[in-house]
């Protein structure tokens, strides 16, 4: 690999090739490209480990890829149930839990644009982003729920709040149980065709000029990510890769 024949800048730069790396998509990457069927779905008969998990109380769940391909699927089904489609903006205000993860590619295989919100911010910091990024679904946990509440009030936007009880405290009449959906959704899911530059995600500046800025990256992102884990990471084929990054910042999404 180039990564391995380089001994310095210049000859890494000499040997690095965009065009090498949309060949090596799954579909045509340079007319469509989705990255959660980048990410998973080209995958989907993997049984090798595609996510180590560890809770704060030392919890751990391991998932082949072929398992994320079928519950990213499953959260595509939830959401395309609950109307999701193709340009919809799908929001998270989530802590680093395995259904975080689902949910970003099972967005991405609806076509919808998903932004995430890191939980160090309140509720003005949240408004915000939902309300600029026109957000019609948010995705939450109930022990988070109250501070959506409290953001939500005056955004007209928001259509439903999806509830992760994980301890089975219950979820409010007006919210959606996302546990109860995700058990029951089909495990096959047919991913919307999407091109490069198709809009994937939306994040936000820091806001340290102003209020924080909404960004667009599209599906070709998956491409950059490549890059990335490649050169100048340089993870091979049975690595452990740690991402110490929330995904509520776009280099959680480095994987």
């Amino acid at each position: 690999m180039f990564f391995e024949e380089a001994t310095d800048y210049e000859s890494l730069a000499e040997a690095f090739s965009w065009e090498e790396l949309r060949d090596a998509c799954d579909w045509d990457g340079r007319s469509e490209l989705n990255f959660a069927h980048e990410s998973v779905d080209r995958h989907g008969d993997d049984d090798s480990l595609a996510l180590l998990w560890r809770g704060a109380d030392g919890e751990e769940r391991r998932y082949s890829f072929s398992e994320f391909a079928r519950n990213s699927d499953k959260v595509a089904n939830v959401l395309s149930e609950l109307g999701v489609e193709k340009g919809d903006r799908v929001v998270t205000y989530l802590p680093r839990i395995p259904e975080h993860y689902f949910t970003i590619l099972g967005t991405l295989k609806t076509g919808a644009v998903f932004g995430a919100i890191n939980e160090r911010y309140g509720p003005d910091g949240i408004e915000h982003r939902i309300a600029d990024s026109r957000a019609g679904t948010v995705v939450t946990t109930a022990e988070n729920r109250d501070t959506v509440a409290d953001a939500i009030e005056g955004v007209d936007t928001v259509d439903q709040v999806l509830v992760v009880d994980r301890d089975g405290d219950g979820v409010a009449d007006a919210d959606i149980d996302f546990l109860a959906r995700f058990e029951d959704a089909d495990t096959a899911f047919d991913t919307v065709r999407t091109a490069p530059d198709d809009p994937a995600f939306i994040y936000y500046t820091s806001g340290t000029t102003g209020p924080a800025k909404g960004v667009l990256h599209g599906h070709d992102f998956t491409v950059g990510n490549a890059s990335f884990v490649k050169v100048p990471v340089g993870v091979r084929e049975g690595d452990l890769y740690w991402c110490t990054a929330d995904p509520g910042w776009l280099t959680g999404l480095n994987p």
